[in-house]
Order: C-alpha cells, then sequence, then structure tokens
C-alpha cells in the first residue's frame, strides 16, 4: 500500500510540472478593513509598500514586532471599497486585535472578522489556467500583480512552487459545485506533492520556516520588503541587516542521505549550526529538507547530526528550482 501511495504522489507531482496540480489548502484567516485610511494603516504595520495598492491588486507583506520577528505573512487585496486580509489559519482574530491597537483616533479606519465561508485552493503547473476555466471560472487575472473577481470568489497568480501557479479564494457555493475540487479536498496525496514541490523552491511555511522567532530576510521573504518606504514596526533592524549585508542565519534546500524529522538540530565542526523546519522524499532528490542555518556554517557545503550515519549536502533551492524546471525539456 506505501508503494501505492507514494507512486500517486509522484504521479501528483510531476502532473504539476507538465499539467496542473489541484491542492486543497487549509482555509486562511480574513480580516476586513473599510474606510479612508485603511491602506494607510497596514503601510506603517507592515513591511511592503501598500501606499497606492489599487483596487484590483495585491500584494504579500509581513506584520513584524518591534525585534523584526515575524508575527504573520499576510496577503492584502484592494477592492473599490474595502481591503481583504488573508491571515495564517486560526491567526485572524489575533492579527485584527493586533491592528486595532495601533489605530490613532483620527484614523479613518475599520477593522472586522467578515462572517464569510471561503475556502484556500492552488492549481499549479503549466495548464493551471485551462482547469480554471474548465471549473467554471472565467474571470482569470492578466498580470502577476492583479486578482480577478466574481460571484465565486477571488484568483491570483503566484510564482511558486511552480511555474505558472494559481491560487483561488472560493465561497462554499462555488466550491461544492465542482466535482474537481470535491475529489481535491479528500486527496491527501495531493497535499504532499505540494509539500515537495514547496520544499523544493525554498517557499518558507508558517509554524515551520516561519516562527515567531524568525526575521524575513531569513527565510528569503526579500520581495515583501520594501527598504525605501517611510517607518513601521521592526523597520530599523531590516534595514541595517540589508544595509550590511549581515543576516546572521539563512533558509537554504538540503539533501539528506536518509530521513529525518523535522526539528532536528544541525551541527557543524560538532558545533549547533542550525535546525531542520521540513522534509519530504523528492522523485528527483531524494530526501530532501529545509533548513535555517547560521551563514557561517553554509560555506563548507555539509551539515551533520548526532546521528553519524546520515550524510545532509547543503542545496540552492532557487537555484534548483530555476536550472531544473523553468529551462526547456
Amino acid at each position: 500500500m506505501q508503494t501505492e501511495i507514494n507512486k500517486r504522489v509522484e504521479n501528483l507531482y510531476r502532473a504539476a510540472h507538465d499539467q496542473y496540480l489541484i491542492v486543497a489548502h487549509e482555509a486562511p484567516g480574513v480580516v476586513m478593513l473599510t474606510g479612508e485610511d485603511r491602506l494607510d494603516l497596514l503601510n506603517r504595520m507592515s513591511t511592503n509598500d501598500l501606499r497606492d495598492l489599487p483596487p484590483g491588486h495585491w500584494k504579500r507583506t509581513i506584520l513584524t514586532n518591534a525585534l523584526a520577528r515575524i508575527v504573520d505573512v499576510v496577503m492584502v487585496f484592494s477592492q473599490e471599497s474595502d481591503v481583504l486580509l488573508l491571515t495564517s489559519p486560526g491567526r485572524a482574530e489575533n492579527i485584527l486585535a493586533w491592528l486595532s491597537g495601533y489605530i490613532f483616533f483620527q484614523d479613518d479606519v475599520q477593522v472586522s472578522m467578515p462572517e464569510l465561508d471561503l475556502s484556500l485552493w492552488g492549481i499549479y503547473g503549466p495548464a493551471a489556467g485551462i482547469r480554471l476555466g474548465e471549473l467554471g471560472i472565467s474571470h482569470v487575472p492578466v498580470a502577476g500583480g492583479e486578482f480577478a473577481a466574481s460571484e465565486n470568489g477571488l484568483v491570483w497568480h503566484v510564482a511558486r512552487p511552480a511555474p505558472g501557479g494559481l491560487q483561488l479564494l472560493l465561497s462554499d457555493d462555488a466550491r461544492s459545485r465542482s466535482a474537481a475540487l470535491r475529489d481535491a479536498a479528500n486527496l491527501p496525496e495531493a497535499r504532499e506533492a505540494y509539500e515537495i514541490l514547496r520544499i523544493e523552491s525554498g517557499l518558507p511555511r508558517m509554524g515551520y520556516e516561519i516562527t515567531d522567532e524568525t526575521i524575513p530576510l531569513e527565510v528569503g521573504l526579500w520581495d515583501d520588503v520594501s527598504f525605501s518606504k517611510g517607518c513601521y514596526i521592526g523597520q530599523e533592524i531590516l534595514v541595517r541587516m540589508e544595509g550590511r549585508g549581515q543576516i546572521a542565519r539563512r533558509l537554504v534546500l538540503v539533501q539528506l542521505s536518509h530521513p529525518l524529522p523535522h526539528g532536528s538540530s544541525l551541527l557543524s565542526e560538532g558545533r549547533k549550526a542550525g535546525r531542520l523546519t521540513s522534509v519530504a522524499n523528492s522523485p528527483e532528490l531524494g530526501w530532501i529538507g529545509l533548513a535555517l542555518v547560521r551563514t557561517n556554517a553554509l560555506e563548507r557545503g555539509t551539515l551533520q547530526t548526532q546521528n553519524k550515519a546520515v550524510e545532509i549536502r547543503i542545496l540552492d533551492p532557487l537555484q534548483w528550482n530555476r536550472t531544473s524546471r523553468t529551462s526547456p525539456a
């Protein structure tokens, strides 16, 4: 049975590169902001530049504390009369309280948690757009920073974990009308295939690579941080890290000779060098993982654990993804 399941995972993994993979993601939290100053509040509270985000466009941004540690990674969808903020699963109430605590008396902004039955889906692969039409969703965003809205929900492009990806925030009604989505919701192998792709592409995950001890630059979230906009909580530390090029830890892809549990401590020359944050068995690379590792331990190219039989080689997730998956076959 285990061999059969692994084969199904491999087929779904390869489908993401050749055709498409449909994945039912854990439902995000949803926070709504209204009022004239809704984007101003988010701009001064998070890492990305949101001041002129026009309706119909979205950006990912990061809420950080005074020590530049991550509170949450959120997605901001600007609409004509409001902003939808997608939080990590189960985090909406905490983020609402966090934002509300920084609203000044002169701010024209209201923050709430709408009662919406929404689910998050991913369609990844070169045929994702075609599959979207087959699901009865005709509104497709044109550019990467745009999203399309309809009575069914929202659709937007994502660059990772596989080229040609789309994500969908769908209403319960739209979800129930699609047999393909109903099938995907009950397919754990699809989530396992996605996890392999996520690790290969170096995409950090909340609760694994991203914790309340993580700084955004350590896990490669550079595109979600502006170094030219005005002040926000944690900005001073991030700007100093970028300016000096001093990042204590970095997220790297590692190749394992044998499987290890995520959370395992990693050593370099007998000293603790980091920890293994995610692990998967890749059809292409064998056992792999993501690891947060001290920068000064990366030059050696290898790591160790207490188990001397496990060999760990450091790879570059972005280089692997770029050279192996975006070049012509």
